[in-house]
């Protein structure tokens, strides 16, 4: 009988250690780790498999066991003031493509930088300054952009507002200025990351959300340049202006749909699932685990 005891209080700890591990928050990348470390850990990341749980919908969920977008990686970079934010937690799925999405861009167009701004929060839920971005399946993103000579602009602290002519003198966003550095859209970047994500064998990506004459740019340079009708046909359905706000002239919002693991384990709710039932913004009220 006291054998059996033992055996099943060894059992019941078992689980509460398992419990204690997963609630464990995810060790953070170090700025000032190396390359191969960061290339050590991103691929012993894969190897796992992915941890983040998205649970509920983008404008009233939670997140679990999250993956963090570093400040800076190859073709990528958080200015502030986002950084400051610290809205930069996501899905293993959302982190793992912009990774791979800003370094395909360097391929095709060098020194290219894309300006990452908000994602979400430690463990999601409502966010300052956003309706969604609650479930880690949002990502806020700068247009890429050209200085006078026609060089990548690297992101500064501005969402620059590109005008009909591709221009870009002001903001509205994080503070609205009326003059800033002169930029011109790049929509030879632009496309590029549109197609990178478009094509990803590893995430679906359901909406990128941006002005109406932005995504008639990127389409009419996409049929220009002899990218297949299959894929401006998925751009076509995906590249959008939100209806609930703002036009986003000044950048682009990027959502993925939910993993087979996010909406079994999270009840994750994504485009495919909500059959044209909208609901408002608030508050997850269930376990995400």
């Amino acid at each position: 009988m006291t054998g059996l005891r033992i055996i099943v209080a060894l059992a019941v700890s078992t689980v509460f250690l398992a419990d204690a591990r997963a609630d464990r928050p995810r060790a953070e990348p170090s700025s000032s780790s190396n390359s191969s470390e960061r290339r050590t850990v991103d691929a012993a990341a894969a190897a796992v498999g992915p941890r983040s749980l998205s649970c509920g919908r983008t404008n009233r969920g939670r997140l679990s066991d999250p993956a963090v977008m570093p400040y800076r990686g190859k073709g990528f970079v958080i200015p502030q003031p986002w950084r400051s934010r610290g809205l930069r937690y996501g899905t293993d799925e959302l982190v793992g493509l912009l990774k791979r999405a800003a370094a395909k861009v360097t391929q095709v167009c060098p020194g290219a930088v894309l300006g990452i701004a908000d994602l979400a929060k430690r463990y999601g839920g409502p966010a300052e300054h956003h309706r969604s971005h609650q479930s880690g399946r949002d990502a806020d993103l700068l247009y890429y952009a050209m200085g006078m000579r026609g060089k990548p602009f690297y992101p500064d602290k501005h969402m620059p507002v590109f005008r009909k002519n591709k221009r870009a003198h002001d903001c509205s966003s994080p503070e609205k200025r009326k003059r800033i550095a002169l930029r011109f859209f790049d929509v030879r970047a632009n496309w590029a990351f549109i197609k990178a994500v478009l094509t990803d064998d590893q995430v679906i990506v359901e909406r990128v959300f941006m002005a109406t004459r932005i995504r008639d740019w990127l389409l009419a340079y996409a049929k220009k340049t002899g990218e297949s009708r299959r894929l401006i046909r998925r751009a076509r359905k995906t590249l959008m202006r939100p209806r609930d706000s703002r036009a986003h002239a000044d950048h682009m919002h990027l959502r993925i749909g939910c993993s087979k693991r996010d909406a079994v384990r999270g009840k994750c709710v994504d485009l495919e699932m909500r059959r044209g039932k909208r609901k408002r913004h608030g508050r997850w009220n269930g376990i995400c685990r």
